[in-house]
């Protein structure tokens, strides 16, 4: 498996777990579900950059 994928797949756990875990113990509702997912797509979206970069 590619170090790039690797990293992603990384990532997305620790996202998710994130997501996972403010939802347990009962975070604010901003929190849960606008805040996090969105930084979760922008980090996403900064790593597909970077990772397009570092590819060519």
């Amino acid at each position: 498996m590619s170090k790039t994928r690797t990293k992603t797949i990384g990532d997305a756990i620790l996202w998710a777990a994130a997501i996972l875990s403010s939802a347990l113990v009962d975070a604010p509702v901003v929190l849960t579900l606008i805040i996090l997912p969105a930084l979760a797509v922008c980090s996403l979206v900064l790593f597909r950059g970077r990772a397009d970069k570092s590819e060519k």
